[in-house]
């Protein structure tokens, strides 16, 4: 079978598919930006364990069109919405264990059908295993569980993970031509005491993201999704040192990332990333926090640096 035809289907089916399925059904506000994350958790982890998948033998793409860690965009695409989209739409009416079963059984006959771009190995049912749970499973929790407004906490776990992944893990693969051996090159060259100061490094300063992450879900009832954010302002905890520790970790880890790879690209996307944080994503969350919270924002927005550190815990500007 011709390539490019394979590479088509496997795009535009499942787009469209996902399209048709979403207008029958009628999908909720809540339905909708549940999508949103299951394709995204998609997004993030296909790319990743394909990576592992390829490593442990399971199968490889052979391919002339760009790549993702070793995955076809176009394949990366369709998948995302194969899983995301369809498959997450299916468990409105099915239970989540039929869904991916059904997952199961349709990649057992699609698969071997997708040759020569997919080289499937002896062992590939092992991989389709761990995809189904890795990435299929998760996907639809986070659709049900943001559908159904339940499981706040595991949710927003799931949200944060899937950020980060796309994030730390796949923007600094795509700016490194979707190559994971470039990448994995990029980092052997560093010397052994820069690779350990930089991981201590990137640990301490995912602790405050971490625990902002906890304060919106405990004290806020809330993800760190805008669309989806908290209900009640949070000044506890981190929240009362500084008001964007999540932005602050974010752009540290980019940087971060950039030293341990000699990357301007990456050093680039984090400066970006701060300058739309102080930008944009500032106007218009003082907009609406404004809106939502009145002279209780305020009076927090006065007390609390919005890039510093307070060590005081009271809110008394």
């Amino acid at each position: 079978m011709n390539p490019l035809l394979i590479e088509a289907a496997a795009l535009y089916w499942p787009i469209l598919t996902a399209l048709i399925l979403a207008f029958a059904m009628g999908v909720t506000r809540f339905d909708a930006l549940g999508l949103l994350y299951a394709v995204l958790w998609n997004l993030a982890t296909l790319p990743l364990l394909n990576g592992v998948a390829e490593a442990l033998g399971w199968w490889s793409f052979q391919t002339q069109s760009q790549t993702l860690g070793g995955l076809p965009l176009s394949l990366w695409l369709g998948w995302a919405a194969l899983w995301g989209g369809v498959c997450a739409l299916l468990t409105k009416y099915l239970p989540i264990g039929v869904v991916v079963l059904l997952a199961g059984l349709i990649d057992w006959k699609l698969m071997p059908m997708m040759s020569p771009v997919l080289q499937l190995n002896e062992h590939w049912l092992w991989g389709e295993l761990f995809f189904l749970l890795a990435v299929l499973l998760p996907s639809l929790w986070l659709f049900k569980w943001t559908a159904k407004r339940n499981h706040l906490a595991l949710r927003s776990c799931l949200i944060s993970a899937g950020f980060a992944l796309l994030a730390l893990v796949l923007v600094p693969l795509a700016v490194h031509q979707g190559d994971w051996e470039l990448l994995w090159m990029k980092v052997q060259r560093q010397n052994s005491i820069v690779i350990i100061t930089i991981g201590i490094l990137a640990v301490i300063v995912s602790i405050p993201p971490l625990l902002a992450v906890r304060e919106f879900v405990v004290v806020g009832k809330g993800t760190p999704v805008p669309m989806d954010a908290p209900s009640n302002l949070v000044t506890t905890g981190i929240y009362r040192h500084t008001r964007n520790p999540m932005q602050i970790g974010f752009v540290s880890l980019l940087l971060l990332e950039a030293i341990l790879l000699s990357s301007t690209g990456l050093g680039v996307v984090a400066v970006s990333f701060f300058v739309y944080s102080i930008g944009f994503a500032h106007w218009s969350e003082e907009a609406d926090m404004r809106i939502r919270f009145g002279a209780e924002w305020e009076r927090y927005r006065g007390a609390v640096p919005a890039w510093g550190f307070r060590w005081r815990r009271d809110l008394v500007g």
